[in-house]
């Protein structure tokens, strides 16, 4: 782990940690896979968290043997998605904390596995979040190679910070899939994790920290002003 007094940025991921889309992407896909006498398992869902949205849709379609195309299934999934992410609610603690981190000055940027304008929908109705943000980086930005659980949204993320940190084990992630934390961790960074209640706690051991809510986390053991909600 770093040296806990020289943390400098923060990262967080999106959905299912700031804002609480996952189960609006559970909903939609199980109308789908209903269709065809299929439901969405919580192992597959796993799988597919935090992945770019075709190579998730072909782990589901191929875990459920759908007769289905990757790129059917996200028109059609997509299309209910865009209706509904405008009413996401944030989740416990996540502006508290956001906001927190921007009075006390510290340089924040999300890294998701949205596509852009996924993302700005999602968004739209979420102004006090935004302006607390230096940037933001989705999946489908043409610097983004790889998916999670590559290395590549992290560090691209990081660069991007003006001044961006002098090494990676100077940032923390705030992560709520397997993916995204193998992902951080692979770009050298220190991760703390929420995970949603249907991940098994053996996947979660590569994390520094596993919290039940960004209500609990604890700043001050990472040299960070301490964090209370109010």
């Amino acid at each position: 782990m770093a040296d806990l007094k020289k943390i400098t940025h923060v990262i967080f991921d999106l959905d299912g940690l700031l804002l609480d889309t996952e189960t609006i992407y559970s909903e939609c896909i199980g109308i789908i896979v209903a269709r065809y006498n299929r439901v969405l398992t919580p192992f597959l869902k796993i799988q597919m968290m935090g992945r770019p949205r075709l190579e998730s849709a072909k782990i589901l379609i191929d875990g459920l043997e759908l007769p289905l195309t990757p790129e059917d299934f996200t028109e059609e999934l997509y299309s209910m998605l865009y209706e509904r992410f405008p009413r996401a609610s944030l989740l416990p603690g996540a502006i508290e904390l956001v906001q927190h981190f921007h009075r006390n000055g510290i340089p924040i940027a999300i890294a998701t596995g949205s596509h852009q304008h996924a993302y700005d929908v999602k968004m739209s109705t979420k102004p006090e979040l935004v302006r607390c943000l230096s940037h933001a980086i989705c999946s489908d930005n043409p610097l983004v190679k790889n998916g999670k659980p590559s290395p590549d949204i992290f560090l691209i993320t990081a660069s991007k910070f003006i001044p961006p940190p002098e090494t990676m084990d100077k940032v923390i992630v705030f992560e709520d899939a397997p993916n995204g934390v193998q992902s951080a961790k692979a770009a050298g960074m220190n991760v703390i994790m929420v995970p949603d209640k249907i991940i098994d706690s053996k996947n979660t051991k590569l994390a520094d920290r596993v919290l039940e809510s960004l209500e609990h986390v604890h700043l001050e053991e990472w040299g960070l002003p301490p964090f209370v909600k109010n």
